[in-house]
């Protein structure tokens, strides 16, 4: 058993290889690495506010920031489980003030909400968007994943599927 001690934690929840390392962010712009006997791996200073919870994939954790004088876009960004180094990052632009986001893994892919009105599926191996869909009306629901399929309710009383 044991416990670390931080002054900057957060609302947003840590995320585990299930392996040896447990990744959490720290105040808004840092993101920790521990090992199972709670050692300190690596941190990393991350560029913007945190704005999603971290979702590890593979060798990679990924999750959304957004610089202040930015407020119209956001970086989704994935940095190596080995060494908390940037590995892969892309922005996204969007037609108003972006509020908060949710960030999902779906199959081999990410899947971006954003302000409960757009959906994003990006492929981070192809540096791809795979799908971007504005939601209307707008997301009601959390998000259900299964398999490939994406499920959420929206404002117009609708249950609606993506595969």
């Amino acid at each position: 058993c044991w416990e670390f001690g931080s002054n900057n934690m957060t609302s947003f929840k840590s995320a585990s290889d299930n392996d040896s390392k447990i990744i959490f962010p720290q105040g808004d712009s840092k993101i920790i690495a521990l090992n199972k006997d709670g050692q300190v791996i690596w941190n990393s200073e991350i560029p913007g506010d945190l704005k999603s919870e971290i979702i590890i994939f593979k060798s990679t954790a990924y999750f959304v920031t957004q610089l202040p004088e930015s407020k119209n876009s956001i970086l989704l960004q994935g940095i190596s489980l080995q060494t908390g180094l940037n590995s892969w990052s892309k922005t996204v632009k969007y037609d108003s003030p972006i509020n908060f986001t949710k960030l999902l893994k779906l199959d081999t892919n990410l899947l971006l909400t954003i302000d409960n009105k757009s959906l994003l599926i990006i492929d981070p191996k192809k540096d791809s968007s795979l799908l971007t869909e504005r939601i209307e009306p707008e997301l009601t629901s959390n998000i259900s994943i299964s398999g490939k399929s994406v499920f959420f309710a929206n404002s117009g009383n609708q249950v609606i599927e993506y595969s």
